[in-house]
C-alpha cells in the first residue's frame, strides 16, 4: 500500500510518499521520494496504449464485429487499471467516461 506521510520541518510542511511492505512476519515502510503537489499533465506516452484500444474498439464497433470490440474492451479494463495509478483525478475521469462510453455502444449492440 502507497501512502503519503507529511512531516513538518522548520515551520514548513513536506509530503512523501512510502510504500508499506510485509518482509517476513513485520510490515516496513520504504521511502519511495517526494511528492510533488503541482498537477503534472500526463505524458501522451501513458495514455497512447489506451488509446489505440479505444480507437480498434470504435472501428470494430462500427463493423458489428461483437466478439472482437468485447476482446478489446477487456484489454482496455486492464490498460485503464494501469493508467489510473499513475494519473490525476481529473484525467481519471475522463478515462473513465470513455470507458463508460464504451460499454454502453457495446451494450446496444447486444
Amino acid at each position: 500500500m502507497v501512502f503519503v506521510r507529511k512531516i513538518k520541518k522548520h515551520g514548513k510542511i513536506y509530503n512523501y510518499l512510502y510504500e508499506s511492505k510485509r518482509v517476513g512476519d513485520k510490515v516496513i515502510s520504504v521511502y519511495k521520494g517526494k511528492v510533488n503537489d503541482k498537477k503534472k499533465e500526463v505524458k501522451q506516452d501513458i495514455l497512447r496504449g489506451f488509446n489505440e484500444i479505444l480507437i480498434n474498439i470504435n472501428r470494430f464497433i462500427e463493423k458489428s464485429e461483437v466478439e472482437s470490440a468485447k476482446i478489446s474492451y477487456s484489454n482496455l479494463l486492464e490498460e485503464y487499471n494501469k493508467i489510473s495509478e499513475k494519473v490525476n483525478d481529473e484525467k481519471k475521469i475522463e478515462l473513465f467516461n470513455k470507458t463508460k462510453d464504451v460499454y454502453e455502444r457495446l451494450n446496444d449492440l447486444n
